[in-house]
């Protein structure tokens, strides 16, 4: 009778309150990712901003478009461009390294002035 009861009454009760509240979970992680995913990206356009500012004083040649950082944060990298694009800009030593081996899969790039052309 108590078994029964247990496992008619209680154990799908049990499991509802469980689904509800794993689909609950996921909505709400749905709807902050995108939040999470621009304020990372504002992050990473400030750094390369601010290490751009750095390298600038340090007088540091932007015409042939250097990666600024190889590491700018986890999985992301600064590159200087030209906008619109030169030959130049696509020449592997004038490109980040990890970004285009795969290691770094977000990207930050700002013409020699230091202004965003892109980050994604």
């Amino acid at each position: 009778m108590l078994g029964d009861i247990l496992r008619y009454r209680v154990l799908p009760l049990l499991i509802a309150f469980a689904l509800v509240f794993l689909f609950i979970f996921v909505l709400v992680r749905l709807a902050s990712s995108g939040t999470d995913i621009e304020e990372e990206r504002q992050r990473a356009i400030a750094l390369a901003q601010e290490i751009y500012a750095q390298r600038k004083e340090e007088g540091v040649d932007f015409s042939k478009g250097p990666c600024l950082s190889e590491n700018l944060m986890d999985g992301w990298v600064a590159d200087i461009a030209h906008s619109p694009r030169q030959a130049l800009d696509d020449l592997p030593e004038n490109q980040c390294q990890n970004y285009r081996s795969g290691r770094a899969f977000r990207l930050v790039e700002l013409d020699p002035d230091g202004n965003v052309i892109r980050a994604q």
